[in-house]
């Protein structure tokens, strides 16, 4: 398993950045851990195509905030209503994990659950 990375946590609408972040990240020397890593493959079952992520998807991204040094994180109003970020972020803080929010919208202020962390 990953030991000591970054995990990056963001919606689409900072994909970007994070990716970018990462990067900068890899170059000095951090292991980093994004969603993206998780393996998907292509199944054709019936002639259908569909995309099917591999068993255990949310037991790897626990095992990725388990294994992580840090969570970076990007809180915008997508990211409050993602369902899927709010298990990631409220796990890392019942780990004890230290969570760092990059804030890409100055005149916006998370609030709700995702104030509280």
């Amino acid at each position: 398993p990953l030991t000591g990375h970054v995990f990056l946590s963001c919606e689409s609408d900072t994909r970007s950045l994070a990716e970018t972040i990462a990067a900068f990240l890899v170059e000095s020397g951090e292991n980093v851990w994004m969603d993206d890593m998780i393996n998907e493959h292509e199944e054709t079952i019936d002639n259908y195509r569909t995309h099917i992520h591999v068993a255990g998807f949310h037991f790897s991204i626990a095992d990725a905030v388990e294994d992580a040094k840090a969570i970076i994180c990007f809180p915008t109003p997508s990211y409050q209503a993602s369902k899927a970020s709010r298990k990631e972020l409220c796990y890392a803080e019942r780990k004890g994990k230290k969570i760092i929010p990059i804030m890409t919208m100055p005149d916006w202020q998370p609030d709700s659950w995702l104030g509280l962390t």
